[in-house]
């Protein structure tokens, strides 16, 4: 088997049959999936094992229910292919994704591959856009992507629209942290330090289901989760001596934290009962390029008021701009 797809699912009974169908009608037939249920409460397991019995190439886990992360683990863990792909149960894939993306990771001898992807809202199809040039990224070349992952997780910090190899994630010993929020923009950061090599396609492969649930709405109950982020990232530009290189990428990732949780407090809850936690952060390392930024500036020197002041200022603004 040249690919193994990872597929964590939970609670999908409504999108399964869709995503699973597109991987096994894959015109590269060379491929294993793995079906991981994350201990789901609905039909999602029994499906699970429903296409285990149609197509031999499926592979089913019923794990405990801990989360996404520990889900696409253990799908590494228990794959056999020296590439690896991950797909989210309420999304699908063109039929040609695996044959595209195996071509060119073998052809251009990189570490990874990532294409563009349609993203799906209430059935109108929206093309993402396309930022980085189409090539491949050769060693320090390979920092334009990963600055491009920071701010917003832009494009190419989701997982479900490249092809990794094994070897890569054994001997760095990378894995998805115990996180609920931006977890595949921690693991392509990793993945990314350990390349020399990456390609970027302008084939759009993937499509990306988005619910009509917004987008704050939908990360209300994560706030400490989105707390979490900042850490790791600093953690690993860190472990990788690599803080001086993305220090205006390390920045621009606490001030996107700082505006989530101010949006997510402004209109769930009192900010002032989440503004402990900012008090709580402390990346004095980095604090030396908090000049870079203004919101970071602020945090930095303990301006509460002042922050959330200029918060509101902007929130204003951005609601004029878009009338």
């Amino acid at each position: 088997m040249k690919v193994s797809i990872i597929v964590p699912v939970y609670n999908a009974e409504k999108y399964l049959d869709k995503c699973v169908e597109s991987i096994t009608k894959q015109t590269e037939e060379d491929i294993e999936i793995l079906l991981i249920d994350d201990d789901s409460t609905d039909s999602s397991g029994r499906m699970c094992e429903e296409w285990a019995n149609k197509d031999s190439r499926i592979r089913v886990f019923h794990i405990e229910n801990i989360g996404v992360s520990n889900a696409r683990n253990q799908g590494i863990k228990y794959s056999n292919s020296p590439y690896i792909m991950f797909v989210d149960s309420d999304d699908w894939i063109r039929k040609d994704m695996v044959e595209c993306l195996l071509k060119n990771i073998e052809e251009s001898k990189s570490q990874a591959v990532f294409c563009n992807y349609i993203t799906v809202r209430d059935g109108e199809e929206i093309p993402c856009e396309g930022i980085l040039e189409y090539k491949v990224y050769r060693s320090d070349e390979v920092a334009k992507i990963i600055s491009n992952m920071f701010g917003g997780g832009r494009y190419y910090s989701s997982i479900w629209r490249g092809i990794y190899e094994r070897e890569v994630i054994e001997n760095s010993k990378i894995y998805f942290r115990d996180l609920k929020f931006a977890e595949d923009l921690v693991f392509n950061l990793e993945y990314l330090l350990n390349c020399n090599r990456v390609k970027i396609i302008k084939d759009e492969l993937y499509y990306y289901r988005v619910n009509s649930t917004s987008a704050l709405q939908s990360l209300k109950n994560k706030v400490d989760e989105i707390q979490k982020v900042p850490y790791e990232i600093y953690s690993l530009i860190t472990k990788y001596n690599c803080l001086e290189k993305y220090s205006v990428e390390m920045l621009s990732e606490l001030s996107l934290t700082v505006k989530r949780l101010f949006d997510i407090n402004n209109k769930y809850s009192n900010f002032k009962v989440n503004a402990a936690n900012f008090r709580k952060w402390n990346f004095k390392e980095i604090e030396k390029y908090s000049n870079n930024d203004r919101i970071s500036k602020m945090y930095f020197q303990r301006k509460w008021i002042k922050l959330y002041v200029y918060l509101w200022i902007e929130k204003i603004k951005n609601h004029i701009h878009r009338k």
